[in-house]
């Protein structure tokens, strides 16, 4: 993601705006007291951070792309570089109600390569079951991402790029959330 040299200026407006600031006060926000921290790839979304310090500590200005163009926005989370290892080792699956909840961990081939072997059989709370296959090639550009599940006369294979989170209306058991490379457990 190209960004134009002023994007701190841009950064700092966005700023002012956001904590209701005065640019012209002269306890507001400057712009050399926003630092480029790094680039770092978030559930496969490249994002630059830029620090500076506010009454309520340290806070980071995010800048995402967003289509053909970038976001800015703000974060009190610290820049944590994640590795396509962690991002794509684990299979999450839980329920609407959040009273069924597994995480899956994928074997590696190698190469950035995860998934299961075979199909898995998932057992849900209830006694029923589903199979279900996942397989990542996270060395492809963009990164392949596939789950095929087999419940009954249903069989599905989804295929995308970069992550894949989706609801499945289990026959059995309801709605399930299966989640692969994206989700709020990163």
């Amino acid at each position: 993601m190209e960004l134009p040299e002023n994007i701190e200026k841009e950064i700092l407006e966005y700023l002012h705006l956001e904590y209701g600031e005065d640019s012209k006060d002269p306890s507001s926000l400057k712009l050399d007291e926003i630092t480029h921290d790094g680039l770092y790839e978030v559930s496969g979304v490249p994002i630059h951070y830029y620090k500076y310090a506010s009454r309520s500590g340290r806070n980071w200005a995010t800048v995402e792309p967003y289509g053909d163009s970038y976001v800015i926005g703000m974060t009190t989370s610290s820049p944590t570089p994640l590795s396509k290892a962690q991002i794509y080792n684990r299979l999450n699956v839980e329920s609407l109600d959040n009273n069924y909840t597994e995480s899956f961990e994928l074997e590696s081939w190698g190469e950035g390569c995860y998934g299961f072997s075979d199909y898995r059989e998932i057992k849900l709370p209830n006694g029923s079951a589903f199979k279900l296959l996942a397989e990542v090639s996270s060395h492809s550009v963009p990164v392949g991402v596939t789950l095929s599940i087999i419940e009954g006369d249903n069989d599905i294979y989804i295929r995308g790029s970069v992550g894949l989170s989706l609801s499945y209306e289990s026959k059995n058991f309801g709605t399930l959330f299966i989640t692969l490379g994206t989700g709020p457990w990163e």
